[in-house]
């Protein structure tokens, strides 16, 4: 018998750490994708007639993946379900952002809470009932991202 321990457990759960440890190894992405959603805060609020919509929803893509790993998917559907709810910007403010800012006293993780305060950001910035459309699409758009980027791995 080899004195080798046997190692196939290990093997997968090592595999497990590694891909989990790789999903957070992109600040650069993340943090591109989430300057770029900040500095087109009012594109992303008329985001189905904007010229930019295919980067507004690629870059989406990339900060999801890569700065909503640590973001539970009941939190990210919370969040859409409150803005959802609400088709008045005077709603919107006034109990989708304290909701938001609820999670991200949550969150332990710098990227997750970043993630958090951008959406946040992009709740404060609605100003009328076609942006808070808008806003709803924009949210749908990060519960389908998260769904095919983390799946339910971290209900």
């Amino acid at each position: 018998m080899p004195n080798q321990p046997f190692r196939h457990g290990y093997d997968r759960h090592q595999q497990n750490k590694d891909s989990r440890q790789n999903e957070r190894q992109h600040p650069q992405n993340m943090s591109e994708a989430r300057e770029y959603l900040e500095n087109n805060i009012r594109e992303i609020l008329r985001m189905s007639k904007s010229d930019y919509a295919k980067e507004i929803i690629s870059k989406t893509s990339e900060f999801v993946k890569h700065g909503c790993v640590q973001l539970k998917t009941h939190q990210i559907r919370n969040i859409y379900g409150v803005v959802k709810r609400h088709h008045e910007v005077s709603a919107i403010q006034a109990v989708a952002r304290p909701h938001i800012v609820n999670i991200a006293g949550k969150q332990v993780d710098p990227t997750a809470k970043q993630a958090v305060e951008l959406f946040e950001k992009i709740l404060e910035a609605v100003e009328n009932k076609e942006e808070v459309a808008e806003c709803q699409l924009f949210f749908e758009a990060v519960v389908c991202y998260h769904k095919y980027h983390h799946g339910d791995k971290n209900k």
